[in-house]
């Protein structure tokens, strides 16, 4: 198995707030004066709720990157494992699934605040309707409300730290699942020191050497002579 860096799309929130947007009455007969358009893809792009959105969607790439980059080398390092490349495989599969999710809860955050954004603008401004500017052909002099609709979106707040990528959480707690096999090694020097202990334990047995030489003296006398 060969793992590629991923070619991880971030969401096309301009598209999303756009099929999202709301036609709060749509009533033909509405005088010109209570109709306002959006545009949608402006508001991502000047928006700084919106910037915060595609920001944290980067920051999970990276770390998913990152992630991807070690599984590559873990991979290389043993490639003729197949119990690891099945292991891989099935933790890039979570990967990908989990950023999908996370790129889909950032973008349902902004597009509610985008729609009720763009409703508290209809309803300050007394308008009937608000329509996507791909939709309005031709329009009167500050019929645009975008800027409005974008100063309403940043007065909100979104801790978008709080959507993260499970894949990856769940790499970091699996990890220390290898130390038994680290620890079983450190425990081996302490096997080996109870086998250096094992001498120690037959230490009454080297009394038997001693009682030799006890019986040496008694040899003695016999050599005296000759030492004369």
């Amino acid at each position: 198995m060969t793992l590629k860096k991923l070619a991880l799309p971030y969401l096309a929130l301009a598209l999303a707030l756009t099929a999202t947007l709301g036609l709060s009455a749509c009533n033909s007969d509405a005088p010109a004066d209570k109709i306002a358009m959006v545009d949608a893809e402006a508001v991502f792009q000047k928006s700084k709720l919106a910037a915060a959105g595609m920001k944290h969607i980067e920051s999970m790439n990276a770390q998913l990157q990152e992630r991807l980059g070690k599984m590559q080398e873990e991979l290389l390092a043993d490639s003729n494992n197949a119990e690891l490349e099945q292991r891989l495989q099935s933790e890039l599969f979570a990967l990908q699934a989990s950023m999908d999710e996370s790129q889909r809860a950032v973008a349902e955050q902004i597009n509610g605040i985008f729609d009720k954004a763009v409703e508290d603008c209809r309803k300050t401004s007394k308008l009937e309707v608000i329509l996507p500017k791909q939709l309005v052909m031709a329009a009167r002099e500050g019929a645009d409300v975008t800027d409005k609709v974008v100063e309403l979106m940043d007065k909100q707040t979104v801790d978008f730290s709080a959507i993260t990528l499970k894949g990856i959480e769940a790499a970091k707690d699996t990890a220390p699942a290898d130390k038994p096999a680290d620890a079983a090694q450190s425990e081996a020097p302490k096997a080996d020191a109870l086998q250096d202990e094992a001498p120690k334990a037959e230490a009454p047995a080297t009394d038997a050497p001693k009682t030799d030489e006890g019986a040496a003296p008694a040899d003695k006398p016999a050599d005296a002579p000759a030492e004369k």
